[in-house]
């Protein structure tokens, strides 16, 4: 992945480990194991409440839903969103 810059290196302060599970087709799959996610420096922006997140949205014109296969992959942070 890192051949293919689907990857970079990071010095982020959010860590999980990542696993190869293999697939029925004997492929590999990349997984992420979110449950042991480590965070060695606290978040400033916590993830808003679905209530806070539903009441925005309430009086809105249009209102989009996007479903990404892969999107980890798809959707490129900005040089801003990335910590290191």
């Amino acid at each position: 992945m890192l051949d293919n810059d689907l990857i970079s290196p990071s010095q982020s302060p959010w860590a999980s480990p990542i696993l190869l599970v293999p697939k029925e087709d004997g492929s590999k799959r990349l997984c992420i194991d979110c449950r042991k996610v480590k965070v060695t420096m606290t978040d400033s922006h916590p993830i808003p409440r679905l209530d806070d997140c539903i009441d925005r949205i309430g009086n809105s014109d249009f209102v989009s839903k996007y479903h990404l296969l892969k999107g980890y992959w798809q959707v490129p942070l900005t040089q801003r969103a990335r910590d290191f």
